[in-house]
């Protein structure tokens, strides 16, 4: 998973690429999400923004409750 904090709240990503299930990078310098396996890309807010992947990284429901991050997640 990644927790990405911006000003409106936090958004949780699933850290496995849509297009053939990969684990995804973050890179700092170009603020994207980036699948080693066939160079898909993703921007801040999951959505995909080049290369093979057909959908967004999935979002998972968060929320801060006693200072810690709770992601719902169906097991």
């Amino acid at each position: 998973l990644f927790i990405v904090a911006a000003a409106e709240g936090l958004t949780v990503l699933s850290a496995t690429c849509s297009h053939l299930g990969c684990l995804v990078n973050y890179h700092r310098s170009k603020k994207e999400f980036i699948c080693p396996c066939h160079g898909g890309r993703y921007d801040l807010a999951g959505s995909n923004i080049a290369g093979p992947p057909p959908a967004p990284l999935t979002r998972f429901p968060a929320k801060i409750e006693n200072s810690m991050v709770m992601v719902g997640i169906k097991v």
